[in-house]
């Protein structure tokens, strides 16, 4: 992760499932196929890879761009956790 500055990186799913999360969780309803962590990191899946794309704020806030219908909406990741961990993994 960085701070202050956008930085999309390419990992392995055993790095990324080892290093980032311990349990990954879809996330549905936007354009396209990404998974949230229990530690509050999203990756996005393409082509069977697996890129880290949660930003993190000098104020300390993580963040993540997603896509629905063509716009893209900045989304905080701590309402995103709420909204796709089941209740017991947190």
């Amino acid at each position: 992760m960085t701070r202050g500055r956008i930085q999309r990186s390419y990992v392995c799913k055993s790095c990324s499932d080892s290093h980032y999360g311990d349990e990954w969780y879809p996330i549905t309803g936007y354009d396209e196929a990404c998974e949230i962590s229990n530690r509050g990191v999203v990756r996005k899946i393409e082509n069977n890879r697996h890129y880290n794309i949660t930003h993190v704020q000098n104020a300390g806030k993580q963040y993540v761009y997603l896509h629905k219908n063509g716009k893209m909406m900045t989304k905080n990741i701590l309402p995103l956790m709420n909204r796709f961990l089941p209740k017991n993994s947190k």
